[in-house]
């Protein structure tokens, strides 16, 4: 574990003073610190919710066999390890909180054959030390040539329980499907939601809009027929009330060149915010979009960020991976960019954008070492500064990692 924080140590060493060694990373005399957990090959940081003075962490990790499970991590306010929980054959996607406890969704994965996997949405729900006290799959066990994946959940304030994901269809191709459960994980109504030709991939966030409509946000992808490459992509808005047809289905870059992606949506009384990339200045960049609180894409709000605040070019290998909403109103926006000489670390590394409401870009800041760090949920503490989850890979392997940062995204007091 000690390797694999030195990437992001001699970080810190090289732009304070008097750093001496590990143990200045912690808590104890500045704001910021850095955490790694993980004890396998392969370890994976997907999302974060906040608990009792601390936080609760969800990832994946792979053992050397390559079986994979979800890993459920409790910490307290400064990231140290207080339990950790797993759940064996099954890949984790996103966690929310219930008032006794957690519900996670992922995938259950069972082994075919030797070089074959089947995977259905699992839903797994746990008191609040993380023991398990229900759980349910939900997919088709009697055929092995379509998956069906879980990518999030969502309780209202009446207690209703909305789970969405993918599903393959017999054109190997991803539909939407969204579930309603009762507090007992059974099945109360299912809908499935496809486009002629195309995939939909979904987005990592699903709302609940005044308790009686539904939002997320999905890539529509078209493929070439000789070689099934990308062709096409765009980004769609769905509005849908539950159990019910869609509302409203706005979508934006249809029938334009660029290549839009959608990896995540946050929607509050102000609109509907998405971020994902944009390929419109030759290779990816970071995009974000705000939309009206029905569903309707505002077009003079879109933003396409292909070179930092401090005017250097990015990689153009770049993207948004989630957004938070700040105590401001504005929002932080978390990505991954790949290093160049004048901007990181070292291959990938961790991007804070900060915008206001409308969009406008106000500061930004890079994190990373040696190696490749990807952030994967963001959210802001009770100080004004942020926590970071995600994954660190150096070397061929990879641990989660938990990063406590200032008001303005820096690992150092300024």
């Amino acid at each position: 574990m000690k390797f694999l924080q030195r990437a992001f140590i001699m970080l810190i060493c090289a732009i304070s003073i008097g750093c001496n060694g590990p143990e200045d990373v912690g808590p104890t005399d500045r704001s910021s610190f850095i955490k790694f957990f993980g004890n396998s090959l392969s370890n994976v940081g997907k999302t974060m919710v906040k608990a009792d003075n601390g936080f609760i962490l969800l990832g994946t990790s792979t053992s050397p066999d390559s079986t994979e499970q979800i890993d459920l991590i409790k910490t307290d306010q400064f990231g140290n390890l207080i339990w950790e929980r797993t759940f064996p054959s099954a890949e984790a996607s996103f966690i929310a909180s219930l008032a006794d406890g957690y519900l996670i969704i992922g995938d259950s994965i069972k082994q075919i054959d030797d070089s074959e996997t089947i995977s259905m949405v699992y839903v797994i729900k746990t008191n609040l030390e993380g023991d398990m006290i229900a759980h349910t799959t939900i997919g088709d066990p009697s055929d092995n040539e379509l998956d069906f994946h879980g990518r999030s959940i969502s309780i209202n304030e009446n207690g209703e329980i909305v789970i969405i994901g993918e599903k393959e269809n017999l054109e190997d191709l991803d539909e939407t499907i969204v579930i309603g459960l009762d507090p007992n994980l059974n099945t109360l109504w299912q809908q499935v939601y496809s486009q002629n030709n195309r995939s939909l991939e979904v987005g990592k966030s699903l709302f609940f809009q005044n308790s009686t409509r539904l939002i997320w946000v999905t890539t529509s992808l078209a493929f070439t027929n000789d070689d099934n490459t990308l062709s096409d992509s765009y980004i769609s808005l769905p509005v849908v009330g539950v159990n019910t047809e869609q509302i409203n289905n706005n979508d934006y870059g249809r029938n334009e060149p660029t290549l839009f992606a959608a990896k995540d949506v946050h929607v509050d009384e102000s609109g509907i915010a998405v971020v994902g990339s944009s390929n419109e200045n030759g290779s990816n960049d970071v995009f974000f979009i705000k939309a009206s609180t029905s569903g309707f894409f505002n077009e003079n709000t879109a933003l396409t960020i292909s070179t930092t605040l401090k005017g250097i070019a990015l990689s153009g290998a770049d993207e948004a991976l989630t957004i938070t909403k700040t105590s401001d109103g504005g929002y932080v926006i978390l990505g991954s960019i790949n290093t160049t000489p004048e901007i990181g670390n070292g291959e990938k590394d961790i991007y804070l954008l900060k915008i206001n409401n409308a969009g406008t870009p106000l500061w930004d800041n890079v994190l990373g070492g040696s190696g490749s760090e990807i952030g994967s949920s963001i959210m802001q503490t009770n100080d004004g500064g942020f926590i970071i989850y995600g994954t660190q890979i150096l070397q061929g392997a990879s641990m989660q990692f938990l990063i406590k940062t200032n008001s303005r995204g820096k690992l150092i007091e300024e």
